[in-house]
């Protein structure tokens, strides 16, 4: 009985073991790395992270509001400076929307449609090139009222 199976290993049957058993170590150490992924991102999910990822914005939005270049017609590099602005607000409400999702909690999903919305807003406006300096103190304006808007629900939900 033994040495019928061990004739009936080839070199055949060997390499497809092999084959299938690389194949499954792969799986497995993908699994391993979803699941590493999957546990660093519930980590951030916090109204915390929420609300300092919104300092964040609120901080970077009033430096470049405060900067001495918003004197002029155009205000160079305006249209990047909103598209990182729009990209930092973003995060703050994917944070939020990952909040939302998980406890379906209809408070964070309010604060990430309006982070959204603020986001959107400001990124269309970054697309159009050269901005004039009035409108482009309007948004940055618009987008500190806004992440303070947040800031203070957050606190609430916060101090809860």
């Amino acid at each position: 009985m033994r040495s019928l199976f061990l004739n009936a290993i080839t070199p055949e049957v060997a390499k497809l073991c092999l084959y299938y058993g690389g194949c499954l170590a792969a799986v497995v150490v993908a699994l391993v790395v979803i699941g590493c992924i999957k546990r660093k991102t519930k980590k951030e999910m916090r109204a915390e992270t929420v609300k300092n990822s919104c300092i964040k914005a609120k901080e970077y939005a009033e430096e470049v509001l405060n900067s001495g270049e918003n004197k002029g017609t155009h205000i160079l590099l305006g249209s990047t400076k909103l598209a990182y602005l729009s990209n930092k607000i973003a995060d703050a409400a994917w944070y939020a929307f990952q909040i939302a999702q998980v406890k379906k909690d209809i408070l964070f999903e309010g604060i990430a449609n309006g982070l959204d919305a603020l986001s959107s807003e400001l990124f269309i406006e970054s697309e159009d090139g050269y901005i004039p300096a009035e409108t482009y103190r309007d948004y940055i304006q618009k987008a500190i009222d806004g992440l303070n808007a947040a800031i203070v629900k957050l606190d609430a939900l916060i101090t809860k």
